[in-house]
């Protein structure tokens, strides 16, 4: 199983502020995230988030591909558009270019813009700073009904980031006593004459946990129950825990594996 990275939860916290106008729940921000570590491109997710209902508040189904492009600059980049800007991105809609395609290459062109206008500076300001409120939001087990509330003040002013993630701190919801079910997958490895591999279990939780969950694990010794292997020479003897963030529903143990010369069965 693919996991997400840093910069997948990023983009999907982009695709939020810009599409919804609200950042993600954590819930939201898990199961985009994973798609695109499942290999969906981030113009096939821009283009199934805006065929949901939550991306009508912005763009109602009857809008010309001119309100479109309106809307994304007025409620997303804080401005009107500029006419040739407005007519470059709505000819590309008009020429029947994929909605979630021309979405991915505007939120780029927002990004990457180096220029010195004053205007389109503040715009990348702006944008940049929601979605970096709307991730922190969502990181923090956010849910959809404080979504909009959590990037409504955030300016192109970066001390406006500062006091929109101690909001969302003060808001935190406490911690909930949650059961989750924590699933391991089995894993096979030929362990070599000498030198050591990397075992790689994957730890998967039965649902997308709100806030941090932490496993504890070690390698146990051998026994009738317990396996075959023996621990110090077969494998490393391992123990630490690891942590599920907001949204992250699968993670990974690694313990080596020793290699020897001695002719042995399959061992557990």
């Amino acid at each position: 199983m693919a996991f997400p990275t840093v910069a997948m939860r990023e983009n999907v916290s982009k695709l939020y502020v810009a599409l919804f106008g609200r950042a993600p729940d954590a819930e939201g921000l898990g199961y985009w995230a994973q798609s695109l570590a499942d290999g969906k491109t981030l113009a096939t997710v821009a283009k199934e988030m805006y065929a949901t209902d939550a991306a009508r508040n912005y763009y109602p189904k009857y809008f010309s591909a001119e309100e479109i492009i309106e809307s994304f600059y007025s409620n997303v980049l804080g401005r009107s558009p500029d006419a040739e800007g407005k007519a470059y991105w709505a000819s590309k809609l008009i020429a029947g270019e994929d909605i979630g395609k021309v979405m991915e290459q505007i939120i780029v062109a927002v990004d990457a813009y180096t220029g010195t206008d004053a205007a389109a500076l503040a715009s990348k300001a702006l944008f940049s700073n929601k979605a970096v409120v709307a991730e922190y939001y969502a990181k923090n087990g956010g849910d959809a009904a404080g979504a909009t509330n959590a990037i409504a003040t955030v300016t192109s002013d970066v001390a406006s980031v500062t006091s929109a993630k101690a909001t969302i701190e003060a808001n935190k919801p406490a911690a909930v006593n949650s059961t989750f079910t924590l699933t391991v997958a089995d894993v096979l490895v030929s362990e070599g004459n000498s030198g050591s591999k990397d075992l790689t279990f994957v730890l998967s939780l039965d649902k997308v946990p709100s806030d941090g969950v932490t496993v504890s694990y070690q390698t146990v010794m051998t026994g009738s129950s317990m396996g075959t292997a023996t621990p110090g020479d077969d494998f490393s003897i391992a123990a630490g825990a690891v942590t599920f963030a907001a949204g992250q529903q699968v993670t990974t143990v690694k313990i080596s594996v020793l290699g020897d010369t001695a002719f042995e069965a399959i061992e557990t």
